[in-house]
C-alpha cells in the first residue's frame, strides 16, 4: 500500500547504486533516470536489450547491453560486475551522466534548499500534523459525545412520553370517577 512513486524516489535518493533498465524506452524509467541524475553525479548503470539504442541525450555514456541468447546472460553478469567494481573504485571521482556534467559544481540539490528554513517549515509542518491529529481525536469525542447525548434524549423522550401516556390514563380516570359522583 501507499504511494509507488514515493516509494520510488526514496530508493532512488537512498540508494548507492542504481541499474536502469532503458529498454523499451520507458518514459517512467527515463523520468526516474532524470530523478537520479538531478540527485547524484554518479551511481548509475544504464542496461538495455541488444539492439536497441540510447537516447541521443545520454547515448554518449556507456550502457551494459544483454541479449537472450545462449551466452548472453553469463556475458551480462561479468559486464555487470566490471561496472559495479568500476564504480565502487571511482564513485568519488567521476560523474556519469550529463546534468552534473554539464553543470558540475554550479548544481547542487542541497544548495536549493536553505537547510535551515527548510527544518523550520519542517518543524511546522509536524506541528500542524500534531494539531491535525489532535483535532481529528476531538472530533471523534464529540461524534461519541453526541451519539450518547442522542441516546439520553431518546431515552428522555421515552420518559416523557410515558408520562404523558399515564396522566392521560389518570385524566381519563378522574374524567370517570367524575361522572360516577355526580
Amino acid at each position: 500500500m501507499g504511494n509507488i512513486t514515493r516509494d520510488i524516489i526514496e530508493l532512488l535518493h537512498e540508494s548507492d547504486l542504481v541499474i536502469a533498465d532503458l529498454s523499451g524506452k520507458n518514459a517512467n524509467v527515463f523520468y526516474e533516470l532524470g530523478v537520479r541524475h538531478a540527485l547524484y553525479r554518479c551511481g548509475i548503470i544504464p542496461i538495455i536489450r541488444e539492439g536497441e539504442t540510447l537516447p541521443y541525450d545520454i547515448a554518449n555514456y556507456r550502457a551494459v547491453f544483454y541479449s537472450s541468447e545462449l551466452d548472453g546472460p553469463e556475458q551480462f553478469r561479468k559486464e555487470l560486475e566490471k561496472r559495479i567494481k568500476v564504480f565502487e573504485q571511482s564513485r568519488e571521482k567521476k560523474s556519469d551522466n550529463p546534468v552534473h556534467d554539464i553543470l558540475g559544481n554550479k548544481f547542487n540539490p542541497a544548495n536549493i534548499v536553505d537547510q535551515e528554513k527548510y527544518n523550520e517549515n519542517l518543524k511546522e509542518v509536524k506541528q500542524l500534523n500534531q494539531e491535525l491529529n489532535r483535532l481529528r481525536q476531538s472530533q471523534n469525542e464529540a461524534r461519541v459525545g453526541e451519539k450518547d447525548a442522542q441516546k439520553q434524549m431518546k431515552l428522555i423522550l421515552k420518559g416523557r412520553d410515558e408520562a404523558l401516556a399515564q396522566v392521560e390514563q389518570l385524566n381519563k380516570k378522574i374524567a370517570q370517577s367524575g361522572t360516577e359522583l355526580k
